[in-house]
């Protein structure tokens, strides 16, 4: 059965830092590639190859851009919370390799 290809999509959104200049929030733009990945049930997983262990979803693509943008918001917030860098994106240049494997088991 075919499935259709995943999309790939630049996340862009501001990120508020804890510090105040002049009175207003001081704000950075962080940009990352995450993957959008058509479920088998409908919607779409989405993925951050920068971010390890970011995982989100939505039912519809837009829904799934706009939870991908919190998702990688918490993470960073989490990062800077706990004195960790904020690591940089990777940027995907070659197309994945997409094939099924076979495997053998053991029998019991």
């Amino acid at each position: 059965r075919c499935q259709p290809p995943i999309l790939e999509w630049q996340a862009i959104f501001d990120r508020t830092s804890l510090s105040f200049v002049g009175g207003t929030m001081a704000t950075k733009e962080c940009s990352y590639t995450v993957l959008f990945e058509p479920a088998e049930e409908g919607g779409y997983v989405v993925t951050c190859l920068a971010l390890p262990g970011l995982f989100t979803e939505g039912d519809i693509l837009e829904e799934a851009r706009e939870m991908a943008k919190d998702a990688v918001r918490v993470y960073l917030e989490s990062l800077e919370k706990d004195g960790l860098p904020i690591p940089a994106d990777k940027e995907i240049k070659l197309e994945p390799v997409k094939e099924k494997i076979k495997v053998a088991l053991e029998a019991a």
